[in-house]
């Protein structure tokens, strides 16, 4: 027959299968092979779903590689591709071959928990670093400390000292000098205690950490408690040194000590930190500005022989800087840019410019550089100066370059340009992937100037165009990660946004973790600046990336906040909506249907059906709180607003709920029919995760009638369509549902694999279910569920 293939060919490919992608491969072969024997198009993956009763996201995962097909699909599935006879055994045993081996490879692929990596992440070492002897073998005595049996503390060392006085240099020129004696990494972080907005919390610094260490968000432990025992835990018998850069105060930076003294703790502050020398033994290491000889020579190496061709004018020049090294490096600049004027020309302006802003003199210690920098201010563009102003009124951590053009009212090209003539005044830091932002002297200083120059108008413009930025690009992303979900009326942003990096989910769950910090700033920032719409709506945009997450915590404080400011029922109604959605995920059950209830009442009132929709399914399941009758009530009320909106994904979502309420109450059958109506309804909308969550239940009510082998597929088919999801929470619990279905055959060890997984997952995200997950493999829990 015309287009038929030898039988070798199928069968010398089936031996070579190894995997479920070749195994994939081999059945897509199989598709095109059919079409050219009949002598049309390929089957459809809906064409085959009307033939085999599957659905088309399952039989998708069989072609893409993303689910295994059970044997009597596979044997089904390849008979209606056409293979012959001879070439079904075959077929059949590379099929078996795969499945034996997927579970060894996936243990094989996961990460040993004891090849932990080395970070290095230490920032480069500041240029024309001079002087500071002392200081340098101070923090060498305490690293000597390093094995002293007699002192089984952790070594800590304090430096402290003035806005300006190179704290931050010192401790990064002496952690280059003795990286080698730290084999096993070194980690800095901001802490950011002196930034205009709050500083870094402790729960996000131990995040920052931890993901430096090699710990993935999905691995993520919930709490600060928790957090900080994984760091120490990670960290126990290692040789890490830690630099904890601007701390606040010492209980800003004490939640972030490891536990072990192999490793070492350099902590920088304009604080005295007076309660970690006293309670934890840190070693203080005050530092002064530079003595005269010392910020000469700095100024020497940046500026060259003039110098020495003036030496009275570099003196002066110095004394203006106050000796901060922060200063002088800025005033060098300016000197090497005016190459043709003498260093007493510039004193004389220097001079000149201090004079005139005596009066803006607060006592502060900035105010010994504020001279300096607006002679550095003064030499750069009209347009340039604009931009530093700009960055003054905006909140927040450093800023990706479309942000900032946003904010400029300019494009992504020309905010490029301009925040080049920035790095290279040293007016602003680049830092790496292409994000900008200040010493907290020099944000002092732009603020001043936004001030001084440019009136409330223009502020509030430049504020409004960033928080528009963040309120699009949010809102865009979210749609990206969860299409069904309603969206809320926002007016459009008063300037055209840019954001063509978001072109998949994949690129939206990275932006939001990128920028998640700068969002969460944002919405404090709008709160205290009274966009009090602003605030709820870009708490709206990002609750659906904090619940995805894991970051719970930061879900509640943002909410507490919107409900703070809230000024109108709506805006209030999403501040109780964030708070319940955080204490249902926390275990707080009974708060969570407290906010609930009161979302309700608000929604009602609104007559926001689809809003009220949307809370009916979230109390679905808020354990003891709310009994398992009233839940499904909610769930039939929910129903019925999705059937009225026509909305089919939330109907399936309803549904799927419905039935998981039905099962609580021991109502199996009407279960069983609820579940597949969701399932049925599931095969038109394209949202795989909720897919996998309606086989779920499915499997359970299986079990709980006692069709563990039905159960058992059902898991399996679920388990292929999430994963790409991420969504690890439900992959444990299906995990869970088949290593119990997996008992109920008398199969033994395959549920015992299914457990094992099911905990790592738990562990993973520190969830109370690991409990359970243990006391199945220690045979100390029943799982019959019928």
């Amino acid at each position: 027959m015309a287009g038929r293939e030898p039988p070798s060919s199928i069968q010398h490919d089936a031996a070579r299968v190894e995997s479920l992608s070749d195994l994939a491969r081999l059945l897509r072969h199989l598709r095109r092979r059919e079409a050219r024997v009949r002598g049309g198009r390929e089957l459809t993956y809906r064409q085959l779903a009307a033939r085999t009763g599957w659905s088309v996201g399952i039989i998708g995962g069989y072609f893409t590689g993303t689910a295994l097909p059970p044997t009597d699909r596979f044997d089904e599935l390849v008979c209606l591709l056409g293979a012959l006879p001879s070439e079904q055994g075959p077929l059949a045993t590379a099929r078996d071959r795969v499945d034996e081996t997927r579970e060894l490879r996936e243990v094989a692929a996961a990460p040993s928990t004891t090849e932990l990596p080395v970070p290095r992440g230490l920032p480069a070492a500041r240029r024309g670093f001079v002087g500071r002897a002392d200081e340098l073998a101070d923090l060498d005595a305490v690293r000597e400390s390093f094995g002293d049996a007699a002192n089984r503390t952790l070594p800590i060392a304090a430096i402290t000292g003035m806005a300006g006085a190179g704290k931050t240099a010192l401790a990064v020129h002496w952690a280059h000098r003795v990286a080698d004696n730290f084999p096993d990494g070194q980690l800095f972080l901001d802490l950011r205690g002196y930034d205009f907005v709050d500083p870094i919390d402790p729960a996000d610094a131990l995040a920052s950490l931890l993901h430096a260490l090699g710990v993935s968000q999905a691995k993520l432990a919930i709490g600060l408690p928790e957090r900080a025992l994984q760091y120490r835990t990670l960290l126990a018998d290692r040789r890490v040194l830690v630099i904890l850069d601007n701390a606040a105060d010492p209980e800003h930076a004490r939640p972030l000590l490891p536990g072990s003294p192999s490793c070492m703790v350099v902590v920088t502050s304009r604080d005295s930190l007076a309660g970690l020398v006293a309670t934890d033994g840190a070693r203080r290491i005050p530092l002064e500005p530079l003595a005269p000889r010392d910020a000469t020579t700095l100024l020497r190496r940046l500026v060259g022989a003039r110098v020495d061709e003036t030496p009275g004018a570099a003196q002066a020049l110095v004394r203006h800087c106050g000796g901060l090294p922060l200063a002088i490096c800025i005033a060098a600049d300016v000197a090497v840019q005016r190459a043709g004027a003498s260093l007493a020309e510039l004193i004389v302006d220097l001079a000149r410019e201090e004079t005139r802003l005596d009066a803006l003199d607060t006592g502060e210690a900035r105010t010994a550089v504020r001279s300096v920098l607006s002679w550095s201010y003064r030499a750069l563009s009209n347009d340039t100066r604009r931009l530093f102003r700009q960055l003054g009124v905006a909140p927040g951590p450093p800023m990706p370059v479309a942000a900032i053009a946003a904010l400029a009212g300019t494009d992504v090209g020309r905010a490029r340009r301009l925040l080049t003539d920035l790095t290279r005044a040293h007016m602003v830091t680049e830092l790496p992937v292409g994000r900008y932002g200040f010493h907290d002297l020099l944000r002092a200083y732009a603020a001043e100037r936004a001030a001084d120059e440019d009136d409330e108008c223009s502020r509030s413009v430049t504020v409004q165009r960033l928080l528009d930025y963040y309120l699009a690009a949010a809102m865009h992303a979210d749609r990206m990660l969860d299409p069904y979900r309603p969206s809320i009326d926002a007016r459009p942003p008063i300037a055209p946004v840019a954001f063509d990096c978001l072109r998949s989910d994949e690129d939206a769950y990275r932006w939001f973790d990128e920028e998640r910090l700068n969002l969460l700033s944002a919405i404090h920032f709008a709160a205290d600046s009274a966009y009090r719409e602003h605030t709820w709506q870009l708490a709206w945009a990002i609750a659906g990336f904090l619940d995805r997450s894991g970051n719970w915590h930061d879900l509640a404080r943002m909410s507490a906040r919107v409900l703070e400011v809230a000024d109108t029922t709506l805006a209030a109604s999403y501040g109780h909506r964030g708070l319940a959605l955080a204490a249902s995920r926390l275990q707080l059950f009974h708060t969570a249907l407290d906010h609930y209830r009161q979302v309700v009442t608000m929604l009602e009132e609104l007559e926001d059906r689809p809003g009220l929709a949307r809370i009916l399914l979230n109390m679905c399941s808020l354990g003891a709180a709310l009994p398992p009758a009233t839940a499904a009530e909610y769930q039939r009320r929910a129903l019925g607003l999705f059937q009225e909106l026509g909305d089919v994904a939330g109907q399936t979502r309803a549904l799927n709920n419905l039935a998981f309420c039905l099962m609580e109450l021991e109502d199996y059958p009407a279960a069983l029919v609820a579940a597949q109506d969701a399932l049925a309804l599931a095969e038109h909308v394209d949202d795989w995760e909720h897919t996998a969550g309606t086989l779920d239940t499915i499997a359970d009510i299986q079990l709980r009638l006692g069709e563990p082998h039905e159960a058992i597929r059902s898991c399996e088919m679920a388990l292929s369509l999430l994963q790409e999801s991420g969504h690890r929470l439900m992959e444990a619990e299906i995990l869970t549902h088949c290593g119990d279905a997996y008992a109920e055959t008398g199969a033994r060890r395959s549920a015992e694999g299914m457990w094992r997984r099911a905990l790592a997952i738990y562990n993973e995200v520190n969830q109370p279910e690991a409990d359970q997950i243990r006391s199945r493999l220690a045979g100390r829990r029943p799982v019959a569920r019928h």
